[in-house]
C-alpha cells in the first residue's frame, strides 16, 4: 500500500523493500513504454510511467482482495519513473529536497510534495526552452496533479498543523 503506510504497519525494513519494489516498477514501467514506442521513446515512456502512477494509486489487484479501487500515493514509483525521463540534474534536485526536508522535518508527505513541485517546475522550464519535448510538460502536470490529488488528505493536516512524522504514532 506504499512505504510509509508499511512502515507503519511492519517497521522500516519492510517499508525500505516496499519502496525499492514500487521505485523499480517505475523504473520498468518507463523502459517498458520506450521499448513498446521505439519512434517516439519518449512518449513510450510517459505513457508506462502514467499507467505505473494510475495502477499503484487505484490498484486492481486491491479491488479484487478487499473489493475496494485504492492503492498507495505513488511518490515511490514516481520517483523511479523521474529517473528515467528527467535529466539527471533535476532528478537528483527533486531528490535532494526530498532529503533535506525528510531530515529537517521528518514529514514525507511535505518531502514528496515539494520534489514534485520543484522537479515539475523545472521539467515545464526546460520544455519552454526547447530542451526536452512536449510530452514531458503532460507529464509534469499530470505527475504533479495526481501526487497532490493522492496527497489531499495529508495536505489538509499539513495545513492544520497535525500532519505525523517520521516516527510518531499518532
Amino acid at each position: 500500500m506504499g512505504a510509509t503506510n508499511v512502515a507503519r504497519a511492519l517497521g522500516g525494513r519492510y517499508a525500505v523493500l516496499t519502496g525499492v519494489i514500487d521505485f523499480v516498477k517505475g523504473v520498468v514501467a518507463v523502459l517498458i513504454g520506450e521499448v513498446l514506442f521505439p519512434r517516439d521513446p519518449y512518449v513510450g515512456g510517459v505513457i508506462g510511467a502514467l499507467a505505473a502512477i494510475v495502477g499503484h494509486s487505484w490498484s486492481v489487484y486491491v479491488l479484487f482482495l478487499t473489493g475496494h479501487l485504492r492503492g498507495g500515493k505513488s511518490a515511490a514509483v514516481t520517483g523511479g519513473t523521474w529517473l528515467i525521463l528527467a535529466p539527471l540534474y533535476i532528478s537528483a534536485a527533486a531528490v535532494a529536497l526530498f532529503a533535506v526536508l525528510l531530515w529537517r522535518l521528518r514529514m514525507v508527505s511535505l518531502g514528496v510534495l515539494a520534489a514534485v513541485g520543484l522537479g515539475g517546475a523545472w521539467l515545464l522550464l526546460w520544455v519552454a526552452l526547447g530542451e526536452l519535448p512536449p510530452v514531458m510538460a503532460v507529464y509534469a502536470v499530470v505527475v504533479f496533479v495526481l501526487i497532490t490529488y493522492r496527497h489531499r488528505s495529508n495536505i489538509e493536516r499539513l495545513l492544520q498543523g497535525k500532519e505525523r512524522r517520521i516516527g510518531q504514532t499518532e
